[in-house]
């Protein structure tokens, strides 16, 4: 897999169609929005499906759904359909649910816009096929997408390392045990067999850049308060 290189970033406008397309999520609703990054300025391209390094990362998406144990499909499926910030409560504490820490909740919620406009925009940008759709031999463990859908970069790598990065950030005791269940529910994504190891790596990449985006904006750091208030109950 080729190394993910970080090209110098600078304030650019997107397209018109594309920022139109996202205008809707943004204006208040996001911390960020649209015309912070770029992920072409950020990302390389996908490998192309007849390359060397497709070839190889489908090889080990085979190996892993071989070697995956029905507890590992089990945690992948139902991590596959929490993309909250509450899907760190194994690293943080039972407790941590939306209805103990609301202020959390909405924050992180607004975060995860952020996320989602950065997703579309990629995805958008390269279209590149998921690997069962693109090796038909290849069973997605957690099922098919109900509707047409890319893989590069992954949307839960993006959202799952944004959020992360934020969290390990406003509650630092438990930082470490943040990234690493960061990692662990990136890696699902491939026990699911719906996305390339290139695909998380980009996902990672982005959503960290993101997060140091979020955490320099001043609206962040204002309405951060009450979650940091939140989070000071955390043992």
């Amino acid at each position: 897999m080729r190394l993910l290189t970080v090209a110098l970033l600078g304030a650019c406008l997107l397209a018109p169609a594309m920022a139109g397309d996202m205008a809707h999520m943004d204006g208040g609703i996001a911390f960020v929005g649209t015309n912070a990054l770029v992920p072409t300025g950020i990302l390389p391209p996908p490998p192309a499906n007849d390359s060397f390094e497709t070839t190889e990362e489908l090889k080990s998406l085979h190996q892993i759904a071989a070697d995956a144990t029905n507890t590992q499909v089990a945690a992948a499926l139902a991590d596959s359909k929490n993309e909250t910030v509450f899907l760190f409560a194994p690293a943080i504490d039972a407790n941590f649910t939306a209805l103990q820490f609301p202020a959390t909740a909405a924050l992180f919620k607004k975060i995860a816009v952020d996320g989602e406009i950065y997703e579309r925009m990629a995805k958008q940008t390269w279209q590149r096929p998921r690997p069962y759709v693109f090796d038909k031999s290849l069973i997605p463990a957690c099922g098919a997408s109900k509707k047409p859908s890319f893989s590069y970069p992954s949307g839960h790598a993006i959202e799952v390392w944004t959020q992360g990065t934020v969290l390990a950030a406003l509650l630092p005791s438990h930082a470490a045990a943040i990234k690493v269940r960061a990692a662990n529910y990136a890696f699902e994504r491939e026990i699911c067999g719906a996305h390339y190891s290139s695909d998380l790596a980009a996902g990672h990449l982005l959503g960290v850049i993101l997060a140091d985006k979020i955490l320099a904006s001043a609206e962040f750091q204002r309405e951060a308060t009450a979650a940091r208030d939140e989070l000071a109950r955390v043992k």
